[in-house]
């Protein structure tokens, strides 16, 4: 099976470096021309169906880049983690954060923040489903946030912990992996 990641366009809150999470933000003028041009990008991809987060900037981002050529199919468990307390907040800097929220061997929930491995357990649910529900030769297009695509490829290539939250998915980009 291959899938094709895309993490949405930008919003203002990327753009200011506020913590998002759940809250439901739109693209900005910059994030709606990533997502024209990755519909460019994209356009002789095959693909059966498109998965997106419902929050605004993913589905923007997904019926944009899709563009009627395949049905997009809304699911909760890509949306984005929840940031509780944080989320507006503007943070500069993920590591100034005590305890480390990205720490599989913490797992903190404080803040109201959704503890990390609640959103592996999702993200291993969405692509465990997948699996089961298509063929081999499946291609699924999946558009979300940077933290359900990165849980989903921890899942995937059993990534530690500084790996997670060292790697950075890029807003308007396409990743290709098999499974």
């Amino acid at each position: 099976m291959k899938l094709f990641l895309i993490r949405h366009g930008q919003t203002d809150w990327n753009l200011h470096k506020r913590v998002q999470g759940m809250t439901n933000t739109p693209l900005n003028n910059t994030g709606l021309a990533e997502a024209k041009a990755l519909r460019k990008q994209t356009s002789r991809l095959k693909f059966e169906v498109c998965y997106a987060s419902p929050l605004l900037r993913a589905a923007q981002t997904a019926m944009t880049v899709v563009d009627g050529r395949s049905e997009i199919i809304y699911d909760s468990r890509l949306k984005e983690r929840n940031f509780g307390r944080l989320e507006g907040q503007y943070l500069p800097r993920w590591d100034l954060i005590k305890p480390d929220i990205f720490d599989r061997n913490i797992n903190t929930g404080t803040q109201g923040i959704e503890p990390i491995l609640d959103l592996d357990a999702r993200t291993a649910e969405f692509l465990k489903d997948l699996y089961e529900k298509y063929d081999k030769d499946a291609r699924i297009m999946v558009v979300a946030h940077a933290g359900s695509l990165k849980s989903m490829l921890a899942c995937l290539m059993d990534w530690d912990t500084p790996e997670f939250r060292d790697f950075h998915i890029e807003h308007g980009q396409v990743y290709e992996f098999e499974f």
